[in-house]
């Protein structure tokens, strides 16, 4: 499996999901259950144990993160965590940070921050972002970060990417 497949699919998912839940009027909470959903069933497709609260017929109960991907080998130890996301449909910068920070903690092949704001203030939001992972002292070569900004003015997703080199 490579990570960048991972990534396309993420936002292929998500490109239309934006349209669909303008069209049905979703609250915040809907879009974000809606979107955990649409990224953990992605996890599944792509052999992943999944955890995210609010499926409990579904997926494993939120862990560490607002969505974890994970794999465990014959004996029940965790061996991986392709994939972590954290989300905060707050558009003030300290709230997204607040989320973001656990990301730069955090062991995982690829980090995702969900998060929303206007045409003026995404830019400034992705580039405070990239801007905590450069000064973070335990970040690593080859770290990656997907940031998606659900921009409000236009009504659609909007993302961007930082690998670590």
């Amino acid at each position: 499996m490579q990570l960048k497949n991972i990534e396309e699919q993420i936002c292929n998912a998500l490109k239309p999901f934006a349209k669909s839940a303008l069209d049905r009027g979703l609250s915040d909470r809907q879009w974000t259950t809606e979107m955990k959903e649409i990224i953990g069933d992605l996890g599944v497709s792509n052999g992943f144990e999944v955890c995210a609260t609010g499926f409990p017929d579904k997926f494993s109960t939120e862990w560490l993160f607002d969505i974890t991907w994970y794999r465990n080998d014959s004996n029940g130890n965790l061996v991986e965590t392709p994939l972590i996301v954290e989300s905060e449909w707050n558009s003030k910068i300290e709230e997204i940070k607040y989320d973001f920070e656990k990301l730069l903690v955090a062991r995982a092949d690829y980090k995702v921050m969900i998060f929303q704001g206007s045409t003026t203030n995404i830019p400034n939001i992705i580039s405070q972002l990239k801007q905590e992972v450069n000064v973070f002292k335990a970040t690593i070569p080859q770290d990656r970060y997907l940031f998606i900004a659900y921009n409000m003015d236009k009504g659609e997703f909007e993302f961007d990417q930082l690998i670590v080199k």
